[in-house]
């Protein structure tokens, strides 16, 4: 009797974790990613994403990215000017940058343009990337990624286009791919004038 309560109690335990295991892994790596990257390259993107969400959880003051994302996108529809906003969830992106620029990722999706900006430079999106293919696969699900791949493919640069009149309901940001695409934005709009690689 002690054996079989054992063994049923240790079976829930098991099925338990197997279950927090699935749902984590729900929020893991993108299975859209992997379409696209190699792991070497998706590290690149969790140092990318990591910046981001450090970024807007500490203008929030909260440690739930996404809801720290929705924070920011609710202030800035309200906004009159969004620009202090922009200043206040600036963080120096200079670190993140050289430690991702040697990575095929890098490579892949940024150029650096001195078109914009000649003190320094901008990083700007590259056309025919697997950045913006991944962008088209994410347009599966949102319509709204297939217009915000169109406009920065056409005007060749990451501005702050993403955000302009953007509803906070339209993004799942517990969705890590979406919060990607505005790491990915934001790293690049931050680094203007800089001295990049």
């Amino acid at each position: 009797m002690i054996t079989n309560a054992l063994f049923y109690l240790r079976s829930t335990i098991v099925i338990g974790c197997l279950s927090l295991i699935s749902c984590s892994q729900d929020k893991g790596p993108s299975s859209i990613l992997q379409d696209f990257y190699t792991p070497a390259e998706i590290e690149d993107i969790h140092i990318i994403l990591n910046y981001s969400d450090q970024m807007f959880m500490r203008y929030a003051g909260i440690n739930d990215p996404a809801e720290a994302y929705r924070n920011f996108v609710t202030a800035y529809s309200k906004a009159q000017d969004g620009k202090p906003l922009f200043d206040s969830l600036y963080v120096d992106p200079t670190s993140t940058i050289h430690s991702i620029a040697k990575g095929s990722f890098y490579q892949d999706t940024y150029y650096v343009s001195t078109f914009i900006n000649t003190q320094g430079g901008v990083l700007a999106p590259k056309p025919d990337s697997r950045y913006i293919s991944f962008l088209m696969k994410l347009a599966e699900e949102d319509s709204f990624y297939a217009e915000y791949a169109a406009i920065i493919h056409s005007a060749s640069d990451f501005t702050p286009s993403l955000i302009w009149g953007l509803p906070n309901e339209m993004c799942d940001f517990d969705n890590p791919d979406v919060r990607t695409v505005w790491a990915i934005q934001f790293l690049a709009i931050f680094s203007r004038g800089q001295e990049l690689p």
